[in-house]
């Protein structure tokens, strides 16, 4: 099994080298404040980069900005990044790991600011796992963050610093807007702005008003729906070790062909450019096969073993996309998770037959375990994909073989393996 996983690792890896990057055309300034024509790489960060990747052309190497060298990066209409120093309370909102003073915590930083709105006040965030803060600048004023923290009190209950609803009140009055419902959000502070720059629409001259936050916005997250049918190769074993008063015995059932029909749900992410996704794709499998296991030296005596195996399998994962075209109609895609496996009307059965002795025959049946699976594919104009899929080993968690005839002694535990390799097709409904 660890050769085979280190084969799919290693094609993944070398599959992802021919994707396509995303290059758009924006434009950086350096520390000289040299603003100079470039190609930046998109990748929709989701938490506030550092550094980032970019081309002078597109046939060009790729050149690494960072916080040290470059003051401003970003993509015409699309998004923009400025370095700032800044004071910034980093204090976790983790529940575990909050502090008892209600006052915020600043440490001086240099950070890469994303720009929200530009007006005649410009607001800005900053992200870095749960710690999302949001700043605010006027004209040629110094940069200062709203302030929003959580702590406990003596009580070690949770108490709120809801500072920043007294800073917008007191520095940015708007008679059309009721601070009291303004959330620490996003949504809720650039609404805020918006409305503010235009109460005060004259309060500086020639300001051009640009909402980030609206253009971001409009890459949402996505709901798809597939039909699926997979190709599955499987291959079943059991196994008894042997006692003292029984011996070892085993069935290996052959490599059996199954069509599998399901449907997809897929639900993509609205951040990084659409690359991430969690899937759930139900499916139905039946294995049926049957093998004859002789005695080690009694040739008149041999075991027959037969299974049916019935399941809803509930693979659950997390996917990730990589674009061959800039349309991203055309992509790669790699994807993990976990099978949740639902057996019903399944059963094995080993029999007995003897020339000396009438047939013997006892069963065991199969219970809910799940496993891991690992897949990569190819997804061709948003509507048809393939997917190569490898599950690992499944236990079936067998109980125990119940005697049907009260003749065979003692029930007795066994060990099972169910592996599977599928090839997956689907198609988009909508």
């Amino acid at each position: 099994m660890k050769i085979k996983i280190t084969l799919i690792v290693l094609l993944l890896i070398g599959l992802n080298s021919f994707c396509q990057n995303n290059y758009e055309k924006g434009y950086i300034i350096t520390n000289d404040n040299t603003k100079k024509e470039c190609y930046i790489k998109n990748e929709d960060w989701l938490n506030t980069p550092n550094q980032f990747l970019y081309k002078i052309s597109l046939n060009a190497d790729s050149n690494i900005g960072s916080i040290k060298n470059i003051k401003e990066f970003g993509v015409v209409n699309l998004f923009k990044y400025k370095r700032f120093d800044v004071n910034i309370d980093k204090s976790s909102h983790k529940l575990d790991k909050l502090d008892h003073s209600r006052q915020s915590s600043f440490v001086e930083d240099t950070l890469f600011l994303r720009t929200l709105i530009v007006g005649s006040v410009n607001l800005y965030s900053y992200r870095n796992g749960d710690l999302v803060r949001f700043f605010y600048k006027k004209g040629k004023e110094s940069i200062n963050q709203l302030e929003y923290k959580l702590y406990k009190d003596v009580n070690n209950r949770i108490g709120k610093n809801l500072n920043y609803l007294k800073q917008l009140r007191e520095y940015f009055p708007c008679n059309k807007t009721n601070t009291k419902r303004i959330k620490y959000k996003e949504r809720d502070l650039v609404e805020y702005f918006i409305k503010y720059n235009s109460c005060n629409n004259n309060s500086y001259d020639n300001i051009e008003n640009i909402n980030y936050y609206s253009i971001k916005s409009k890459q949402k997250s996505k709901l798809n729906f597939y039909a699926k049918l997979g190709i599955n190769f499987s291959k079943l074993q059991l196994s008894l070790p042997g006692t003292l008063v029984n011996e070892e015995r085993e069935a290996n059932f052959d490599l059996k062909t199954i069509f599998s029909p399901g449907i997809e749900i897929e639900y993509q992410l609205p951040f990084n450019n659409n690359k991430w996704a969690i899937f759930i794709d139900p499916s139905y499998q039946s294995y049926k096969s049957e093998t004859v296991q002789k005695h080690s030296f009694l040739s008149s005596q041999n075991k027959i073993y037969s299974i049916s195996y019935k399941s809803l399998e509930l693979p659950l994962g997390a996917r990730y996309y990589s674009f061959l075209d800039n349309h991203k109609t055309h992509k790669l895609f790699f994807n993990a998770g976990i099978t949740i496996d639902i057996p019903f009307n399944s059963s094995a059965t080993e029999k007995f037959n003897s020339q000396f002795s009438p047939p013997k025959s006892s069963t065991i049946s199969f219970k809910l375990i799940p496993n891991f699976f690992l897949g990569f594919g190819y997804v061709m104009d948003e509507k048809y994909k393939i997917e190569f899929r490898y599950n690992a080993s499944r236990k079936l968690n067998l109980s125990s073989f119940k005697n049907n005839n009260s003749v065979i002694g003692p029930q007795h535990f066994w060990q099972s393996s169910y592996d599977t390799f599928a090839i997956i097709f689907s198609y988009k409904l909508f």
